[in-house]
């Protein structure tokens, strides 16, 4: 009997043992759950997953998986994380953007190396998110606006709309630069010197067709109309007021006489 009670303790004792450590298979998670490291089971490689991490455990998860490849000897990418911290992510805007972004798609770490955990992985894209956002909806930095001029196609329509004529623009303005093959990308639309003397005929030769046109149309009564309004202008120019006053007034008048010039034609 005292041999069966020896024998009783000892299976209990080896099944709570079992229960506490768990089988072998376990060991990854129960590791993982301990803050220590688990075996990944897609590549091998060694993970560190951790919840609710400080800024300096990001930066211990950089500089452990990314710094291999993006520092300041190796440049991989034309990039270097050496000096980067999640704490700043703002400051390196551009360089975080590249990050999110890699990270998002799963890019990088790339397949073959050393990897970080999932979990860890989008705790730190949802860091740098974060961080960009936050610093974002303080900064209202939405950049510069370059000039931009209209080009030929859009030249021709506008003057297609505005006055009902159809004109060849070449005639008027020289072949518009190209970026990536597109005609209308600002960066690259100087209005050069010679340019805008080009766009400066074009209007004067355009708008000489065009009245031409309107005055053959127009009654006589409608030119006198508008010869008075042009000359009253002219005696007006010392008087703000008054001047813009009678070019609102003549400019209302002659829109609606294009307009119904333009719907005869």
């Amino acid at each position: 009997m005292q041999e069966m009670r020896t024998i009783n303790v000892t299976v209990a004792i080896s099944g709570a043992l079992l229960i506490l450590v768990g089988n072998p298979a376990a060991h990854g998670d129960r590791a993982a759950l301990l803050g220590g490291p688990s075996q990944s089971s897609s590549t091998g490689h060694e993970q560190r997953p951790f919840g609710d991490p400080s800024v300096a455990d990001l930066d211990e998860v950089i500089q452990e998986y990314c710094v291999r490849c993006h520092n300041n000897r190796r440049l991989q990418g034309n990039l270097s994380l050496e000096d980067f911290s999640v704490g700043m992510a703002a400051e390196f805007a551009p360089t975080s953007e590249k990050m999110i972004m890699k990270l998002r798609v799963g890019m990088m770490p790339p397949p073959g190396v050393l990897r970080p955990s999932a979990d860890t992985l989008l705790t730190l894209v949802e860091a740098l998110e974060q961080t960009v956002d936050a610093a974002g909806q303080t900064r209202r930095t939405p950049g510069s606006r370059v000039f931009q001029r209209l080009n030929r196609p859009e030249y021709e329509r506008s003057i297609l709309d505005l006055l009902g004529l159809e004109i060849d623009p070449a005639q008027y303005l020289p072949s518009d630069t190209k970026s990536a093959n597109f005609d209308n990308i600002a960066d690259v639309q100087m209005l050069s010197p010679t340019l805008m003397a080009a766009y400066l005929n074009a209007a004067s030769e355009i708008a000489s067709l065009f009245s031409t046109d309107l005055l053959q149309a127009m009654s006589e009564s409608e030119r006198s109309q508008a010869k008075v309004a042009q000359d009253e202008l002219v005696g007006m120019a010392n008087s703000v007021t008054l001047f813009w006053q009678k070019l609102a007034d003549q400019k209302a008048l002659v829109s609606g006489r294009i307009e119904q010039f333009k719907a005869a034609k």
